[in-house]
């Protein structure tokens, strides 16, 4: 892949979790789980640095999608 591939690949990236973003905060709830599934393992693995308690871990993210869910309106875009 050229520099030029990867760069189009990258801002052709951005736009689509934009527009994942929008849908999101405009109620759409594939958008939600679809930003669930791209991040809540990488959270859980950042988690497990901090602690080694994987239910801790596992309630933080719940209570992070809780929030992030229960607030989109205000999430600037």
């Amino acid at each position: 892949m050229t520099r030029i591939e990867k760069n189009k690949n990258q801002v052709e990236d951005k736009f689509y979790w934009l527009k994942v973003w929008i849908q999101f905060k405009s109620g759409d709830q594939s958008a939600f789980e679809e930003i669930y599934s791209e991040y809540a393992d990488t959270l859980f693995n950042f988690g497990l640095k901090l602690t080694a308690d994987q239910d801790l871990v596992k309630d933080s993210i719940q209570d992070l999608f809780i929030n992030l869910f229960r607030y989109k309106i205000n999430i600037l875009i």
